[in-house]
């Protein structure tokens, strides 16, 4: 069972889930399925998504503590 799928928490869900293996996928001639890969857009358009939204803050944080450097500087040369 181990050879064919693994156990991962590729999901929002709390639990880790069985998912077949890329090899598995390519023995069964799976590759190629258009609802498979439609599903793993999906998916992975969750995922880039919600990696966006994270370096989107990470740079607003980055520019606000900038900003914040730059203001105190100003007050101690004031």
């Amino acid at each position: 069972m181990r050879e064919l799928f693994e156990k991962d928490k590729k999901s929002d869900e709390p639990r880790q889930r069985w998912f077949a293996t890329e090899s598995t996928l390519v023995e069964l001639n799976l590759t190629e399925d258009e609802e498979l890969k439609a599903l793993f857009r999906d998916r992975l358009k969750v995922v880039m998504d919600e990696i966006s939204k994270v370096e989107e803050e990470k740079q607003r944080a980055k520019e606000e503590h900038q900003k914040l450097k730059e203001e105190r500087r100003e007050e101690k040369r004031a």
